[in-house]
């Protein structure tokens, strides 16, 4: 084998080796972050007009409802001992709305860990992942869902994530576009786990 070939070969595996540690230390970064991100999702009880916008009602109110009862809050853990201490009023809130609007049934409130696909927002994008969430099924939970960030606060504002996510961690949210493709792997690469039931 002439050296020209041995040096091409040797120029490949380099590059195959710096895209597989980027692409890992990626993915240690993105499970880092659903560690750290608490998500708040609500399925509505049906698709119905009525249902629908009943849905954001109650999202609108408990989001600032819940995100007042975390304003000081230092941590993830000590987020979710909040949520989950104040599960049965966040329930109880929930069903308030749905008195005052006419609904007929009611809401269930919980802890739930679910598995998100990636998902892009106004100003971020949030991984894929196993996530925690405030999860809030109102009626049959059979409509559309909503969900986003709950804790730290990135729906309201992207730059929030700074004082829970480091700086790498900030930058892969903040990113959009410029990590698409590695985003899309990703998820991939957690769907083939689940699959294989790794």
């Amino acid at each position: 084998m002439s050296k020209i070939k041995r040096f091409k070969i040797a120029l490949i595996l380099a590059f195959i080796s710096t895209v597989l540690i980027s692409f890992v230390n990626f993915g240690t970064s993105c499970e880092s972050i659903t560690n750290k991100v608490i998500r708040f999702h609500i399925p509505a009880a049906s698709n119905s007009d009525y249902d629908q916008n009943l849905k954001l009602k109650v999202k609108d109110e408990i989001f600032l409802y819940v995100t007042k009862m975390l304003e000081n809050s230092k941590s993830y853990k000590e987020s979710l001992d909040i949520i989950s201490n104040n599960i049965e009023n966040i329930e109880n809130k929930v069903n308030l709305i749905l008195i005052e609007e006419g609904a007929e049934y009611k809401a269930e409130a919980k802890i739930k860990e679910s598995f998100f696909k990636t998902r892009k927002y106004e100003g971020f994008t949030l991984p894929a992942g196993s996530y925690k969430s405030l999860y809030i099924k109102l009626g049959s939970g059979e409509g559309e869902n909503w969900w986003c960030a709950l804790y730290p606060s990135l729906c309201l504002n992207p730059a929030f994530g700074e004082k829970v996510l480091t700086e790498n961690e900030q930058d892969i949210i903040e990113s959009q576009s410029e990590n698409e493709i590695s985003f899309l792997i990703y998820e991939w690469f957690l769907s083939l786990k689940i699959f294989l039931g790794l």
